[in-house]
């Protein structure tokens, strides 16, 4: 259980040896350190543990994403050149209030984020073009049936 392999032959640590090296590895210190603090806290709340926020506000949001996006204006090496079908989408995205805010370059980050939320309008849009398209076929479907039983027509073959 606690052999070391040198080659063909093995040596047995003892138990109290390999205590002795996990204990000087200063990242199983800094680890054991969290944890304690970690079962403290949950032994232990306090009041201003009580009243925190355990889930993500806008207001963090803001702070941590928004803060540190670039917002300086960018050129050919920070950005790109949006086509007219990109800044079609940088408005309807909402990154733009409209085409004529969007500068001559973009930045990578913009485009980035424009792309993601694109990806999501197209898996939408595709989901309810599908769901209605099956919806619309089902129905006259049932129309015909419906409109086949009345009239007595009997399938006699598959």
């Amino acid at each position: 259980m606690w052999a070391i392999r040198y080659g063909a032959h093995s040596s047995r640590m003892t138990p109290s040896v390999c205590m002795a090296i996990r204990r000087f590895d200063p990242l199983e210190a800094k680890m054991a350190q969290k944890r304690a603090e970690i079962i403290q806290q949950q032994q232990n709340p306090s009041e201003v543990d009580q009243n925190r926020v355990t889930y993500a506000t806008k207001d963090d949001f803001k702070q941590t994403v928004q803060d540190s996006r670039f917002t300086g204006a960018a050129d050919s090496e920070t950005g790109q050149v949006p086509t007219k079908w990109q800044k079609k989408f940088l408005v309807i995205t909402k990154l733009y209030p409209s085409a004529q805010d969007i500068p001559p370059y973009v930045h990578h980050g913009t485009m980035n984020r424009m792309h993601d939320r694109m990806r999501v309008v197209f898996i939408v849009t595709a989901s309810i073009f599908f769901f209605s398209t099956f919806y619309i076929a089902e129905r006259a479907m049932a129309q015909k049936i419906a409109r086949d039983r009345d009239a007595g027509v009997v399938v006699h073959k598959m």
